[in-house]
């Protein structure tokens, strides 16, 4: 199984994009919002190309966002 960044979904995009998955589609489930926390839960699918093509890659995440100090962080966690 592969390890996915813990990092925010335009990097865990480029990070699928990276390992021949393209065309990927996020959908947002549930989001709330309690203070300087945000919580994301979504469902995820990725068209293979390369060595995946014709393969299709579904799965759901969870986002944890935080800021610290004025920045914003972020913590994708996923399930394939």
């Amino acid at each position: 199984m592969a390890h996915w960044p813990s990092v925010g979904t335009r990097s865990g995009k480029r990070w699928l994009a990276n390992q021949g998955w393209t065309r990927i589609a996020i959908a947002v489930v549930h989001a709330q919002a309690r203070g300087d926390v945000v919580l994301v839960a979504s469902t995820f699918t990725a068209q293979g190309s390369g060595a995946n093509e014709g393969k299709t890659l579904a799965g759901k995440s969870t986002h944890a966002l935080t800021k610290v100090d004025g920045v914003w962080l972020s913590a994708m966690h996923t399930a394939a």
